[in-house]
């Protein structure tokens, strides 16, 4: 049973004509966000599950779907929150505090701060992969994943532990926090609001930038050039039990002809990426700056028509319908980075183990690491790259015929 308390001098009753059809939309747009949301996110919570045992790049290790799956959680709050509009619509009447009011204004609390802080956190991991060219590590980033939803829990939170009876009532087509608790609005929403929009616009606009300067700095000629240079030369020798060995002979690996048609393929996978990062920075500008800059407008004692802000937060409630969109659209280009990318670590981790070569008695006698390229397939891509050749084990040979022989990995 609902605690009757005295209604706030924002509540609507009954809903004026065009705020109802406003809501009507509101609820429309949270119901396919929700709908969309709450799909991916069963599917991505069963490749996880299942395909974890089959898949050696897993969802559950692959960090910038992580990522993807934590901003759906927060769209879904977000969604739940303006499905709540049907009830409104339902009694005609928009009112507050009470208990739906409560938990409409909560869910707004989370969703609005949860997804702008997922946001910035898949601008800082773009960051580091492509500026820093760092990986975070598999257990400190569930780390950080923990710590950052306990302190998007926190913030929503701290409002009403504070003891406020009213702190959430309607404000607009919505129960949302109080005006009066101006405080509360900045430092438990709108700080870290204009902190995700202002932080991701500077880091992509970086990343942005630096990736054109990168492709014009590396020109097909030049890379072609430095593989050249990298060419390497594999000298067997032989001997016949203690005379010193005969010349060596060498055979020369020469660079492939399509270390060029490799770099034009990174050129235009980078011109991509960059494309794909703008798009992700404006689609986020436009859904939640309208909203913001609304609010912060009413702060500073302008207060935008009603009319606004239902049409704000139709912009809102379809965040999750656009992720959605955005993921289908640049899944394809996500797995290839993230495989090349995975498959770049695992390289580097391989990169001074040696190839020996041991004569008749087992001595080694020459030890060389060689490059050669690599073909990864997988289901969305066919990439070529570097790897240093990992040797698992060696052998000694016994056989005369069989000296200067190495064993490949196993």
């Amino acid at each position: 049973m609902e605690i009757s308390l005295p209604r706030a001098s924002s509540s609507l009753d009954p809903v004026p004509y065009s705020i109802r059809n406003g809501m009507i939309v509101l609820g429309i747009c949270g119901l396919l966000s929700l709908l969309l949301t709450v799909g991916f996110f069963l599917y991505f919570t069963y490749r996880m599950i299942y395909w974890q045992r089959y898949s050696a790049h897993s969802l559950a290790r692959t960090q910038v779907f992580m990522l993807i799956y934590n901003l759906f959680i927060a769209d879904i709050f977000q969604a739940l929150s303006f499905v709540i509009s049907f009830w409104w619509v339902s009694k005609d009447k928009l009112v507050g505090p009470n208990m739906t009011c409560d938990i409409q204004g909560l869910l707004i609390q989370i969703g609005d701060v949860a997804s702008g802080l997922w946001a910035l956190a898949i601008a800082v991991h773009t960051f580091l992969n492509i500026v820093a060219q760092k990986t975070i590590a598999h257990r400190t980033f569930i780390t950080l994943v923990v710590l950052l939803w306990s302190f998007i829990m926190i913030l929503a939170a701290l409002g009403p532990l504070r003891g406020a009876k009213d702190f959430f009532v309607p404000a607009g087509a919505w129960c949302w926090v109080n005006k009066h608790n101006h405080s509360e609005r900045l430092y438990l929403h709108y700080m870290w609001i204009f902190m995700s929009e202002l932080g991701s616009v500077a880091l992509y606009t970086f990343m942005f930038f630096y990736l054109r300067f990168r492709i014009k700095t590396s020109t097909p000629s030049k890379t072609a050039a430095h593989s050249a240079a990298s060419s390497f030369f594999v000298k067997i020798f032989t001997s016949q039990n203690k005379p010193p060995p005969p010349p060596a002979e060498s055979t020369t690996i020469r660079p492939n002809v399509r270390n060029v048609k490799s770099v034009s393929a990174t050129r235009t996978y980078i011109l991509k990426s960059s494309r794909h990062m703008v798009v992700y920075t404006l689609a986020y500008i436009a859904l939640t700056l309208p909203l913001a800059a609304g609010r912060a407008l009413s702060m500073a004692g302008i207060e935008p028509p009603i009319i606004y802000f239902t049409a704000a937060g139709i912009l809102i409630a379809c965040s999750g319908f656009v992720d959605v969109a955005l993921y289908v659209g640049t899944r394809r280009l996500l797995v290839t980075s993230c495989l090349n990318r995975e498959t770049i670590d695992e390289r580097n981790e391989n990169r001074m183990k040696p190839l020996l070569i041991r004569d008749s008695e087992g001595n080694e006698i020459f030890t060389k690491k060689i490059t050669y390229m690599k073909t990864l397939k997988n289901e969305n891509s066919l990439a070529q790259m570097d790897t240093e050749i990992p040797i698992t084990k060696t052998s000694s040979y016994r056989d005369d015929s069989e000296v200067g022989k190495a064993e490949w990995p196993v």
